[in-house]
């Protein structure tokens, strides 16, 4: 028997990307120097996977079952240095 992905609904959907995609905007990660120059991940809230290319972690989140369409990516660039006056 196949395997069925049981999904929440829409709104449901809705509300865990928009959780994935905060956390991907918050300052811990994107502040965070385990992050920082990396492809991240997140998935309902959760940080899912990283890497130093997109497709490294497209490959990997692939191997490891993440279902792609649902994920959030994004790049997490290095913080600029700051600057005293």
């Amino acid at each position: 028997m196949a395997k069925t992905e049981v999904r929440p609904s829409t709104f449901e959907e809705m509300q865990l990307f928009q959780m994935s995609c905060d956390l991907l905007n918050s300052v811990e990660v994107t502040s965070s120097s385990e992050y920082s120059g990396r492809w991240v991940a997140a998935l309902d809230g959760q940080i899912v996977g990283s890497a130093l290319s997109r497709e490294d972690l497209v490959q990997k989140l692939d191997a490891d079952g993440v279902p792609l369409r649902h994920t959030h990516i994004k790049f997490i660039g290095p913080l600029p240095p700051l600057l005293f006056f």
